[in-house]
């Protein structure tokens, strides 16, 4: 009898140069949500893409479910239980983090600052990332289980925890604009818009909101637009992720804002031919966890 998985399989690439005798040449970036397990290797010297995958399953409330889905998929993929990659990074994907000064943090404040935008449970252990290029330390929440399985999984290999605002903030930081002075980016993905705002090489805003419907979509993105003065008929607007062009989302977004682009594949990444049944905009979160 045939095991039916809780899980289900939405996309899978995998490279004509990808040769698993060089797992110890390759970058595992891994990101996970509630909903949502994807991963992407990256054969590091090269700077190609060899191989994604993209796994989404019902929301887990708890983290004994979530662990349990975790383990079935490991199971399912031969190439995640490997150990002997030459790095690993872990992008965590939830609405607990807050970005703060490098001259203002001081970890045993790391707590007291991360409790003013959002509640810790007991179960959370705290992790921050220092962004070198804006002198800007991102401290997040998450289930401790969740890293200590991974670190677990890979007991051999240093895991760097990320979490997805700072990939999705070096990607934007990077992302080539041509005599734009200020554009909005947003992220959409497994029920959450991660919106920043760039001017020139300066990042002036990032946040997360949870929606549900295109109307409220369109109302965060509009918020954000109003609350930083931006014009709707002349400041562009970047969308990746899981949005496409015949979707309500879109259509909603294009009702208001006049220049509505998706977005590219990060410039330092190389992608064979296999990628292009892939959008360019999605997993833009993903494959920018590798300049983390």
């Amino acid at each position: 009898m045939s095991h039916i998985h809780t899980f289900t399989l939405l996309n899978k690439v995998i490279d004509d140069t990808f040769d698993v005798d060089l797992l110890h040449e390759y970058t595992l970036s891994i990101l996970v949500s509630s909903g949502t397990f994807q991963f992407c290797v990256v054969h590091t010297a090269k700077n190609r893409c060899v191989m994604l995958e993209h796994y989404e399953y019902p929301h887990q409330n708890n983290v004994v479910s979530l662990l349990a889905v975790l383990k079935e998929i490991y199971d399912y993929n031969s190439y995640l239980n490997a150990g002997f990659w030459r790095c690993i990074k872990l992008n965590i994907k939830n609405l607990k983090f807050s970005l703060v000064p490098n001259a203002l943090f001081a970890e045993s404040y790391a707590k007291d600052i991360l409790s003013v935008n959002c509640t810790l449970a007991e179960t959370e252990a705290l992790y921050y990332y220092k962004h070198s290029g804006n002198d800007t330390i991102n401290v997040f929440a998450t289930e401790q289980a969740i890293v200590e399985w991974f670190k677990k999984m890979y007991a051999n290999k240093l895991v760097d925890v990320v979490h997805h605002t700072s990939s999705m903030m070096e990607g934007v930081l990077q992302y080539p604009l041509e005599n734009q002075a200020k554009s909005v980016f947003v992220n959409v993905e497994d029920g959450i818009a991660t919106i920043a705002v760039r001017d020139h090489n300066n990042l002036i805003f990032i946040n997360n909101f949870k929606f549900v419907t295109a109307n409220d979509l369109l109302y965060y993105t509009l918020f954000v637009y109003d609350g930083l003065d931006l014009n709707i008929d002349s400041i562009p607007l970047i969308l990746m992720g899981n949005i496409q062009k015949n979707s309500d989302f879109y259509q909603r977004l294009y009702k208001y804002i006049r220049h509505i682009y998706f977005s590219q594949r990060p410039n330092g990444l190389k992608f064979g031919y296999k990628f292009d049944e892939i959008g360019e905009h999605h997993y833009f979160g993903l494959y920018n966890t590798i300049l983390c």
